[in-house]
């Protein structure tokens, strides 16, 4: 019987952590420690605090830290709540739709925006997933992956203690470190 109790439990733990967090590179972005869907690369980017792409360019994830006071980008549209687990926050997330003219026609752009207030920082971080639809895909079913791996990011955000990163013009002084790589001596983290 305490087998059965303690496979159950096992399981799911194991499913409950499957879903909650991706299990791609883990990243630090100034004082928040985030982990990128498995397949992303990061890319750089001097208006944002990081950029990443997935393999088929498909979907660009931007990670902004800025200003706790500054509204919400004027995020207008219908929000729903979303959790920073690793954080402890519950945060705002929303969906925006365009229709972008391209030479071989028409094509929708997905923009998920979620954003949580970090207080001890004084600022708040907002997560945007740009997603290009293919035509070919099952709108339905690609709109929910799409937002199930926005929350995993989100859920994966946490503080690491470190310094606060000052949005400004310049990002030339901006790092990303991946977790588990050694910086050289005088390496700025």
């Amino acid at each position: 019987m305490w087998a059965v109790l303690c496979g159950t439990l096992g399981v799911a733990y194991a499913v409950s952590r499957s879903l909650s967090a991706p299990s791609g590179q883990q990243v630090l972005v100034g004082a928040i420690s985030l982990r990128l869907p498995d397949g992303f690369a990061i890319d750089r980017n001097p208006q944002a605090d990081l950029q990443a792409h997935d393999a088929k360019m498909r979907r660009i994830l931007l990670v902004l830290l800025l200003p706790s006071g500054r509204p919400d980008l004027g995020l207008d549209d219908e929000r729903s709540p979303i959790d920073f687990r690793g954080i402890n926050q519950t945060g705002s997330l929303t969906l925006q739709k365009r229709v972008l003219s391209t030479p071989q026609g028409d094509a929708a752009q997905l923009t998920f925006t979620a954003s949580a207030v970090l207080p001890t920082l004084d600022q708040q971080i907002v997560l945007e997933l740009q997603v290009n639809e293919d035509a070919d895909d099952d709108a339905q079913s690609e709109l929910m992956a799409d937002q199930v791996i926005l929350r995993k990011i989100a859920n994966s955000v946490t503080l690491t203690g470190g310094p606060p990163t000052r949005r400004m013009r310049d990002h030339s002084n901006d790092s990303v470190v991946l977790l588990g790589s050694i910086p050289s001596r005088g390496a700025k983290l």
